[in-house]
């Protein structure tokens, strides 16, 4: 069954809405018809479109031919940076091909830049040449643990940039250890630290929220493809084909088929949708991946679900219901996209170990009663 813009009501983006910046000088707009536009734009110039989406042929060439054509050290001047200085340095890596095709999503590339920035309103004014990997540690060491390996990445980029230019004679970051943070329970990258959905959850959830509510299609959604959060948000209509979503995964570039169960399609009828994706905000902008767990949280808390329920566990929820079904691993990892039966069989595993844990705690709790009961201590409340 396909679900299209005839089978659900839709919340169509109105007026020239820009939705944010993509690619250096390229902007992003809704025309009156939800038509995604796209321009390279430059003070004084007249705007140049840009056709097709971030990452395709025709994107690249078009903004790299737009890119060609200005001067090679437009930001360093605007910024008035010194010849030869990190700022200078920052400045032409953000218009080099290697910033721009590095195969990073648009929330990486917003956080290396940040990174950047701060590196070079404390370091803009140094030499390039001059930097030593004792002056790299030093600033790594004043950062929290957890945002160490994200600037150490952000910074390794920049170097090796500079090596190739020959504006630097060796990559100072080299030998320099990361430090990779535990998993956190609301991480959308990480398979652990998420509690799989059981099933008294669920139903408890749907008896809070009916169909047809935003809410109820956000826990659906995921429940039944068995997608991270960060392809959740971008699931839509145009993905659908013969009654099945395709999608290649944001995380790893691995190929998902996801049949439409008919209690999704059910769902995705009865709610509120875009025209680009089924998930969107009361102004018919999609959500994104950043911004969709704060109110799923809040819909959990009105159901009275407790805080270890996210919605990768309900990922995890389609493997324990797809594991028991007796689906074999193949199918599965059609469906969840992971790449190899080991990475599979190691998600199971962990999967399993909750369930059991659970069902430990359970007999547990039945042992007590049981022993209580046989030496006569049980209350009548506790009966």
């Amino acid at each position: 069954m396909t679900i299209g813009s005839g089978d659900r009501k839709v919340n169509e983006p109105i007026g020239r809405r820009r939705a944010g910046k993509e690619a250096l000088h390229v902007n992003r707009f809704y025309d009156r018809h939800g038509k995604v536009r796209r321009y390279f734009r430059i003070d004084g110039r007249k705007p140049v479109p840009i056709p097709g989406e971030p990452g395709s042929v025709e994107y690249t060439k078009a903004w790299l031919a737009e890119m060609e054509k200005l001067p090679v050290s437009e930001i360093g001047k605007a910024k008035r940076s010194k010849a030869g200085s990190v700022s200078e340095t920052i400045a032409s890596y953000y218009q080099s091909n290697q910033y721009f095709l590095e195969p990073l999503s648009e929330g990486t590339r917003r956080s290396r830049k940040g990174i950047l920035e701060r590196f070079r309103g404390q370091d803009g004014e140094k030499p390039i040449a001059g930097l030593r990997r004792a002056d790299i540690i030093e600033r790594l060491d004043k950062l929290l643990p957890s945002t160490r390996r994200n600037a150490l990445v952000a910074l390794r980029g920049l170097m090796q940039y500079a090596v190739a230019l020959e504006w630097l004679k060796e990559d100072p970051t080299i030998g320099i250890k990361g430090y990779k943070p535990p998993a956190k329970a609301d991480d959308d990258d990480e398979e652990e630290g998420h509690q799989t959905w059981p099933e008294e959850w669920i139903a408890q959830y749907e008896a809070h929220h009916p169909i047809g509510s935003s809410a109820l299609l956000a826990m659906a959604l995921p429940l039944f493809s068995a997608q991270r959060r960060s392809d959740v948000v971008r699931l839509g209509p145009g993905m659908v084909k013969n009654g099945v979503i395709v999608l290649r995964q944001k995380k790893t570039k691995a190929m998902a088929y996801v049949p439409i169960e008919p209690k999704l399609a059910e769902i995705i009828a009865a709610s509120v949708c875009g025209i680009k994706t089924y998930l969107v905000m009361k102004s018919g902008k999609p959500y994104t991946d950043s911004y969709i767990g704060t109110p799923f949280r809040k819909w959990c808390d009105a159901a009275g679900l407790p805080p270890e329920a996210t919605m990768h566990g309900l990922r995890k929820a389609w493997c324990r219901r797809a594991a028991a079904g007796g689906a074999s691993e193949d199918q599965m990892m059609a469906v969840t996209g992971h790449q190899t039966s080991k990475q599979l069989r190691e998600y199971l595993a962990m999967i399993n170990r909750e369930m059991l844990a659970w069902q430990g705690i359970a007999a547990a709790a039945k042992g007590a009663m049981a022993e209580q009961r046989q030496n006569g201590k049980v209350t009548n409340r506790l009966a």
